[in-house]
């Protein structure tokens, strides 16, 4: 006759766990999975709710936030060789580093601040107007990318 096992998740009852439930609280923003993979996609417990944080990513966001951050590098150089052919920086302050401070910062910074937006997008993956937020951006830099290699085609040096 098979003995049976009383549910707890207490560690009292539970004498094979050392530690309580993890699934009593929900996922942090950051976790030891966040970085090298976990196990939630979702929440399956509380389906109706899907602004949550979760430790596994879909291959198609790392694509998309690989090719924003590509697009930006890329944008970053096409504007320097456009003001090394005597054309305008359209953002004031980036304009202003670029003069004061030189071509070097003015890439890192602009880097800096795209990826470290990315990743805040990432871990908010699941949050209302992320998504969107993602698809707008790489349609910019899509675009913004056409748009230098129009000017490097129209004005050649």
């Amino acid at each position: 006759m098979p003995v049976a096992v009383p549910h707890a998740t207490t560690p009292a009852a539970r004498p094979d766990r050392r530690f309580t439930d993890r699934r009593r609280r929900s996922t942090p923003i950051f976790s030891r999975y966040t970085l090298f993979g976990g196990r939630r996609r979702g929440d399956r417990r509380n389906e109706g709710n899907s602004e949550q944080y979760v430790d596994r990513y879909p291959t198609g966001l790392a694509v998309a936030l690989v090719v924003i951050g590509a697009l930006c590098a890329l944008d970053a150089v096409f504007t320097l060789l456009h003001l090394q052919r005597g054309g305008g920086e359209a953002n004031p302050i980036m304009d202003a580093l670029i003069r004061g401070a030189g071509a070097r910062p003015f890439i890192v910074l602009k880097c800096v601040v795209t990826n470290a937006g990315l990743v805040v997008l990432c871990l908010h993956k699941n949050f209302r107007y992320v998504k969107p937020v993602i698809a707008a951006l790489l349609l910019i830099y899509a675009g913004l990318f056409l748009y230098h290699l129009y000017l490097a085609n129209a004005f050649p040096v």
